[in-house]
């Protein structure tokens, strides 16, 4: 084998393989100039390899910590459960679930800590068994798959309420910072808009959901 042959085949096998994730989490945080120079001794097959490496490094976190919250309550449904239920599975959660969150805005106090405790649930859902992939439906041109409206409604609405309509769980004072400099929308319209929406959720499909406190 020659020499360019195989520094040809060393490159291609790089560009495979990707960055460590913590090496790449490190260029979020690298000045420019030093960026610059990092960069310059990689190709850019593994750079690009790596987008797709450093997804599936938080997918894989979830799916670990998921299985661990499996493991602590194995007899009970948490991942069906909501922030309003006072169940037995809810209140074992509710533990854990304020441990997670702390940890994370410990680390990232921007983090979407309930977009992360709502794909924790689905994966968890997933692991114990609970949850079977929908078949796709042939019919459709993209093979998408079918989900009960019912379902998609509270899958969907359910992020916005607590976002919304509960603003003391979801930091009413960022929310007004974040509408402070736009006058044509008040902060009390959103939290207007999440308590309605609550409403209707629990009034019109009866989802349980409790808007009394909002």
């Amino acid at each position: 084998m020659t020499t360019s042959v195989s520094t040809a085949i060393a490159a291609e096998v790089s560009q495979n393989i990707g960055l460590d994730v913590d090496v790449t989490a490190g260029c979020a945080d690298m000045p420019a100039d030093q960026l610059a120079e990092f960069v310059a001794g990689y190709e850019l097959g593994t750079l690009t390899t790596s987008i797709v490496s450093s997804e599936r490094a938080p997918y894989g976190a979830r799916r670990a910590v998921a299985a661990k919250l499996n493991m602590l309550m194995p007899e009970l449904a948490w991942y069906n459960t909501v922030s309003t239920d006072t169940t037995e599975a809810a209140k074992a959660f509710e533990e854990h679930r304020k441990a997670i969150v702390k940890t994370l805005r410990a680390r990232d106090a921007k983090y979407n800590t309930a977009q992360a405790i709502k794909k924790i649930k689905e994966i968890g859902a997933e692991l114990a068994g609970a949850v079977e992939e929908p078949a796709a439906d042939a019919e459709s041109a993209g093979g998408s798959r079918k989900r009960w409206p019912h379902d998609r409604i509270k899958a969907e609405c359910m992020p916005m309420f607590k976002a919304f309509g509960l603003p003391s769980a979801a930091g009413e004072a960022e929310i007004r910072e974040r509408y402070k400099d736009h006058p044509e929308i008040k902060a009390e319209q959103i939290f207007s808009f999440g308590q309605k929406l609550g409403a209707l959720m629990r009034d019109e499909l009866g989802i349980d959901i409790d808007v009394a406190d909002s």
